[in-house]
C-alpha cells in the first residue's frame, strides 16, 4: 500500500506500506508540509487487495484527537458544565461501544438520524439509504466511529476545567447499563466496570447525571409517555446505589403537567429538572428577535416557580436552549439575545442552577466555527457567553434600567458583585446605534473601570474569513465619568469600588 501526497504536481509526502497480515492493523506517519492550499491525498494498491477501516490525519499539536485552536477557543468559553452526549441522540446510544483502546472500539449508526437496522433488514437497501443521508448530512451524522467517548469526554471537561454532566439512555436503553456507567466513571479500579477505564485509574467522580434527554415527546426514541415517571425511579435508585453522592437532573417540561407530574411520583430522586426551549427567530425586528429568547427563559422559570412546595428544593437545569431552525452562523444579534437571557438566568439565580447554551462547536448555531484546517473563531453566542464567564461576577445586585426604548430598538443591564463586595459588574446589551451612557451614584467613589465588548460593523455580523467580516472584541480602561456602551455592542464594566 502506497500513500502520497500531492501539491500540484509536486509530491509533498510519499510512504510505502508492506502488508503482511490479514487481520486489520494501525500504521501511523507523520510529515511537514511547506504548502498551503488544496492537496490530494492517494491511496494505492501496488498488488492484491486490501480494506481501510478509518484515516485520520491530525496536526502534531492535537489533544486526543482535538484541535487545539478549538480547544483555546474553548478555554475562553469557560463552561461551568459540559453536557455529554446530549440531545435526541443520547436515546439511541450505547456507552459501552465507546469505551477501550479507540481503534479497536465498533462503530455505530446514529438511530437517532438513520433509523434502526430493523427497519432496514436488506443490507444493500440500508446502505443505500445511508449514503443518502452522508451526501445531505455528512458521514459523522449518520455513523458514529465512537472515537470520542466517555473518557475522551471527561478529559476534555478537565482540559477546559468544566463539571461533567453525562446524560443516561433511558430510551432504549436500561436501568443497568445506567448503574454499570455509574460504577465504570465513578466506581474503584477493583470494581468489575471500574476496572475497565483506561485512562484512569482513579475514579472521575463525576457528580451531575441526567436521566434520558426529552423522555416526554413522541419524537423521543424508547418514548414511553407517563410510564416513564416509574422509569425515571427505577434509574435514579439502581444509579444512586452505585454512587449515592451524585446529583440526578430528571427530564421536566413545565409547558406541562409534565413536571408537576414527575415532582409528585419521585419526590425522593430528583435534584434538579431540566427545561429546553428554542426561540423563533425575527430577522425583521431586533427587539423581538432578542426578547423572543429571553421571555421563553423567564416564562419557564415562573412556571416553575408556580410547581410551590414541591419544587422548593429543586432547581432549574437549562440544558438546552437557542434559537429554532436556524439556517445562518450564529451573529452578533443572536448574541444579544443569549446575552439577555443569561440577564434573567443572573436576576433568577435562586431557581436556575444550570445552563447549558444547546451547541458548541459547528452546529448552525453553534457558539464557535471552524474554516477550513487553520481558523476557528467565536461566534455571536459564543461572545455572549465568553464575556460572561470571564468578566460578570457570581451574585446578583438588584438594579433597574431607566433606558427608554422603542418597539424595535432594545437595551438592557443587569448587575452582580463580588463576594467580598470590591468589584461590581454591570452587563449592558446595546441593540440601538445610539452610545449610552451609565449613570449611578456608586460610579463616582469607584476606584478604576474597565469596559470589556464586543460589536460590529451589523448586528447580523459573524467572524470569517472567506467573507471577509469579523466580531470585533476591546477590552480596555475607561473614565470613571465617561461610562459609555457602545452601539451594537454586548458589554461588560467592571467596577472597582
Amino acid at each position: 500500500m502506497k500513500i502520497s501526497f500531492v501539491h500540484g504536481e509536486d509530491v509533498i509526502f510519499e510512504k510505502s506500506f508492506q502488508i503482511t497480515s490479514s487481520a486489520f492493523r494501525k500504521y501511523s506517519y507523520s510529515f511537514v508540509s511547506n504548502y498551503s492550499g488544496n492537496t490530494v491525498m492517494n491511496i494505492e494498491c501496488e498488488s492484491g487487495r486490501f480494506q481501510i477501516d478509518s484515516l485520520s490525519l491530525m496536526p502534531s499539536d492535537n489533544y486526543l484527537g482535538m484541535r487545539k485552536d478549538t480547544l483555546e477557543l474553548m478555554k475562553q468559553l469557560k463552561p461551568p458544565f459540559i453536557r455529554w452526549p446530549g440531545g435526541n441522540f443520547v436515546s439511541g446510544y450505547e456507552w459501552k461501544n465507546c469505551v477501550g483502546e479507540k481503534d479497536k472500539r465498533h462503530s455505530a449508526r446514529n438511530i437517532e438520524y438513520a433509523g434502526a437496522e430493523s427497519k432496514y433488514p436488506d443490507v444493500g437497501e440500508r446502505d443505500d439509504h445511508d449514503n443518502n443521508l452522508i451526501s445531505k448530512r455528512g458521514f459523522y451524522s449518520i455513523i458514529d466511529s465512537n472515537d470520542f467517548g466517555i473518557e475522551e469526554y471527561l478529559a476534555l471537561c478537565k482540559y477546559l476545567d468544566s463539571e461533567p454532566n453525562i446524560v443516561v439512555n433511558a430510551g432504549l436503553g436500561s436501568a443497568e447499563d445506567a448503574a454499570d456507567e455509574v460504577e465504570f466513571i465513578n466506581g474503584s479500579a477493583t470494581s468489575d466496570w471500574g476496572a475497565k477505564r483506561t485512562m484512569s485509574e482513579e475514579p472521575y467522580n463525576v457528580k451531575y447525571w441526567s436521566i434520558g434527554n426529552e423522555m416526554n415527546g413522541s419524537w423521543q426514541l424508547g418514548f414511553c409517555g407517563k410510564e416513564f415517571y416509574t422509569r425515571h425511579d427505577t434509574f435514579a435508585k439502581k444509579m444512586i446505589d452505585v454512587d449515592p453522592s451524585i446529583k440526578i437532573i430528571a427530564v421536566g417540561d413545565n409547558y406541562s403537567s409534565w413536571s408537576a407530574d414527575m415532582l409528585r411520583k419521585n419526590p425522593d430522586t430528583i435534584d434538579y429538572l431540566s427545561e429546553h426551549y428554542y426561540a423563533t427567530r425575527d430577522d425583521t425586528n431586533v427587539r423581538n428577535h432578542i426578547t423572543n429568547m429571553s421571555d421563553m427563559a423567564l416564562d419557564r422559570i415562573n412556571r416553575h416557580r408556580r410547581l410551590g412546595d414541591a419544587a422548593s428544593n429543586v432547581g432549574i437545569s437549562f440544558d438546552e436552549y437557542a434559537f429554532e431552525n436556524a439556517k445562518s452562523t450564529s451573529s452578533l444579534k443572536d448574541g444579544m439575545a443569549v446575552a439577555s437571557t443569561l440577564n434573567e438566568y443572573i436576576r433568577n439565580a435562586d431557581v436556575v442552577k444550570m445552563a447549558c447554551y444547546s451547541s458548541t462547536v459547528n452546529a448552525v448555531q453553534g457558539s464557535i466555527t471552524t474554516e477550513g484546517m487553520f481558523n476557528a473563531f467565536l461566534q455571536g453566542n459564543g461572545v455572549a457567553l465568553s464575556l460572561y464567564s470571564n468578566y460578570m461576577e457570581s451574585n446578583y445586585l438588584p438594579s433597574e434600567c431607566l433606558y427608554s426604548g422603542d418597539d424595535f430598538f432594545y437595551f438592557d443591564t443587569c448587575c452582580a458583585i463580588s463576594d467580598d463586595k470590591s468589584t461590581l459588574t454591570v452587563a449592558a446589551v446595546n441593540a440601538t446605534f445610539n452610545t449610552v451612557m451609565l449613570k449611578n451614584p456608586l460610579f463616582a467613589s469607584a476606584k478604576q473601570v474597565r469596559r470589556a465588548y464586543y460589536t460590529a460593523d451589523l448586528m447580523d455580523s459573524f467572524s470569517s474569513v472567506a467573507e471577509g467580516i469579523t466580531l470585533k472584541f476591546f477590552d480596555e480602561e475607561v473614565s470613571l465619568n465617561n461610562l459609555m456602551v457602545p452601539e451594537s455592542s454586548i458589554c461588560i464594566f467592571t467596577i472597582t469600588l
